[in-house]
């Protein structure tokens, strides 16, 4: 079991963010465009969704930790980060759960968190 403090969780929003850089972005040199479409002053990678739930889909370190850790993890990524698609990364992994018919009534005073940090339509979307 991981020890869920600051220094861990600043190491798993790195890893999150390292995975997406090391991404190809198919949409780079559409960045322009992407910021008036998503309209939002958070950092874009230029990565399109396939693309970011390839690299959700590849799973993390701390994908193995119990449901309460990971939640940790995912909220710290989604009010830390500076950069759309990292954020849009924690929508995912709930989202994935909430097909497979997961119970997350255990998050649901996180997500509400969340909810003051979205500023775009994307996350919007994603949460609601």
């Amino acid at each position: 079991m991981a020890t869920i403090n600051e220094k861990y969780l600043i190491r798993c929003l790195e890893e999150v963010e390292i995975a997406l850089a090391d991404e190809d972005p198919q949409k780079k040199n559409q960045l322009e465009i992407l910021y008036r479409i998503y309209n939002t002053q958070l950092k874009l990678y230029g990565h399109t969704v396939p693309q970011q739930r390839k690299v959700a889909k590849k799973g993390f370190s701390f994908s193995k930790l119990t449901n309460e850790e990971i939640l940790k993890v995912w909220n710290y990524v989604f009010m830390h980060s500076t950069y759309h698609e990292t954020m849009q990364l924690s929508i995912f992994y709930y989202d994935n759960l909430l097909k497979k018919g997961a119970d997350l009534i255990y998050a649901w005073s996180t997500f509400r968190k969340w909810a003051t940090r979205i500023e775009n339509w994307a996350h919007n979307d994603g949460i609601m």
